[in-house]
């Protein structure tokens, strides 16, 4: 049953980045069908999760920077982090991600100072989430992979 409910999560949630594409949806189809990516996505493994939200973390970037000037609003800023801090949690070596942001012109917000808060909360949410994920990973409870009481 894990592998098939890991299998559905990957489906639904590459099918929402594919839905949402304005480019490059063929891409990104191919991507979310090759057989290693199926086949990954129906395995007990970080590797489907971290997949799947990076098709969606660059399906919103690509939204972000093909958006009309002054129309960029911080639901689709947070939408991007939380897309980040989940494959963060998956593979903490995809944090740098969050340097994306960074490449989002400051003529797409409404202005300047919106532009360094957004851009900043995106540092900041990712790096929370990085370091509450590294301080579980390094915590007595978890050794070698397995939760120990």
């Amino acid at each position: 049953m894990g592998r098939i409910f890991s299998l559905l999560g990957y489906v639904l949630v590459c099918y929402i980045a594919i839905k949402y594409a304005k480019v490059g949806k063929r891409i990104m189809f191919l991507i979310a069908l090759l057989p290693v990516s199926l086949y990954s996505a129906a395995a007990y493994s970080a590797d489907p999760s971290t997949l799947s939200f990076s098709l969606l973390t660059i399906t919103i970037y690509t939204d972000m920077l093909f958006m009309d000037e002054k129309k960029l609003n911080y639901k689709k800023v947070v939408l991007f982090a939380l897309c980040i801090s989940m494959m963060t949690m998956c593979k903490i070596t995809y944090a740098p991600f969050c340097l994306l942001i960074l490449s989002v012109p400051c003529n797409k917000f409404k202005n300047k100072k919106e532009a360094v808060l957004s851009k900043l909360g995106v540092f900041i949410i990712v790096g929370i989430v990085a370091l509450l994920t590294l301080l579980l990973g390094t915590s007595k409870g978890l050794i070698n992979g397995k939760f120990q009481m």
